[in-house]
């Protein structure tokens, strides 16, 4: 260990930036647990209320970020039926 690893302030500046890492880390996974918990949730009502969901349906999902997966959640429980559910999808991310 070199004489400025060993300094006090070498120490703080250090320990500061392993806390804001972790913390970061922290955040960074909760958004992808959210995410992830959202998109579970749209494929586990479309599977309940129609039997089904596309097999690209999974990648689509995962491209878009928590606040369209929220309005995406809201369809997947008032969609008349999977293509409507789709079209909906389709619009949202012709729009991004």
């Amino acid at each position: 260990m070199s004489v400025l690893e060993k300094s006090p302030l070498y120490q703080q500046i250090l320990a500061k930036g392993l806390q804001e890492g972790r913390q970061q880390g922290l955040e960074r996974g909760l958004e992808q647990g959210l995410e992830q918990g959202l998109e579970r949730g749209i494929m586990r009502i479309l599977q309940r209320r129609f039997g089904q969901f596309g097999a690209e349906l999974p990648d689509r999902l995962a491209e878009l970020p928590p606040v369209v997966l929220e309005e995406l959640l809201d369809e997947a429980i008032t969609a008349v039926d999977y293509p409507t559910f789709i079209n909906y999808l389709t619009d949202l991310e012709q729009r991004r």
